[in-house]
């Protein structure tokens, strides 16, 4: 099969990976969407030991953390096979183009499956809600009501704060920068795919914890301390709010960056891949 993009081509294959979800990786997301009902199953199980009730944003944490784990554990489970030499055969003689399987391959892990394990989510929080016991007394959403009824109550550069930390930007590429670093692994690691990317992050980040202590611990004694603390001291006496701004851009920019990196790195691989 050539390189080509065929529109009709690819969109039978989207559709037969779409189909694919339920039978992979369906009970699965159903288990992970289901730990969500943990606080209102404890709630309901202890009456107001635990919880008076059960906020709207603890309950957003938790979808959020659901959907996280659905998005980063769907690449394994779904093309598990796309890397093996003898199980991937069937991956390779799908009629369609790598170009074309690539595409489908990151619509349906970083998109399709996050917006169902999401739509999931909502739903089965709402539900919760309408049943009158276990501490949902409040719609999910009434979390962003709630705040703008309470801004008065902040000064202006905290409310500026919020501003730029809530860029959708932010968020939304810091979670595909998630999900396509365990999208890159299923083209790397053969078995335990899932297991051995959380294994090397950690690693990863320990060592990059040490560096960056041990690089501040330098820098601190060859200024004889406490340049650091004097320069929060300054930010936040003069009320320049711009550096949050340019680290809150960069963030984003760095983002993207890694994820249409690792996207590309993940394409060369697929496409060099031997069966």
């Amino acid at each position: 099969m050539n390189q080509t993009f065929n529109i009709n081509r690819f969109g039978k294959l989207l559709k037969k990976d779409i189909c694919s979800i339920w039978p992979l990786y369906g009970v699965a997301m159903i288990i992970i969407m289901s730990c969500t009902m943990i606080p209102w199953v404890l709630r309901l199980a202890f009456g107001d030991v635990l919880f008076q009730t059960i906020h709207p944003m603890f309950r957003i944490m938790m979808i959020g953390m659901a959907v996280m784990l659905v998005s980063c554990l769907a690449p394994s489970r779904l093309y598990n096979n796309c890397n093996l030499p003898k199980e991937g055969i069937y991956f390779a003689m799908l009629p369609a183009s790598k170009l074309e399987k690539f595409l489908s391959m990151i619509l349906t892990s970083v998109f399709i499956c996050p917006l169902i394990a999401l739509g999931c989510g909502i739903i089965l929080d709402y539900l919760l809600y309408l049943i009158p016991f276990g501490g949902y007394d409040a719609p999910l959403f009434s979390v962003v009501s709630s705040f703008r009824s309470h801004l008065h109550e902040f000064d202006f550069n905290t409310l500026s704060v919020f501003y730029y930390v809530s860029n959708p930007l932010l968020w939304i590429t810091g979670f595909w920068t998630n999900v396509i670093t365990f999208f890159f692994t299923t083209t790397i690691f053969k078995r335990h795919k899932f297991l051995y990317t959380i294994l090397w992050l950690f690693l990863i980040h320990f060592v990059l914890n040490n560096l960056m202590g041990v690089l501040m611990i330098v820098f601190s004694i060859a200024s004889d301390g406490g340049w650091l603390v004097e320069m929060a001291n300054r930010l936040e006496e003069s009320g320049d709010l711009s550096i949050i701004r340019w680290l809150i851009n960069g963030s984003i920019i760095f983002n993207l960056l890694y994820t249409f990196g690792l996207g590309w790195w993940s394409w060369v691989r697929l496409k060099k891949m031997k069966y």
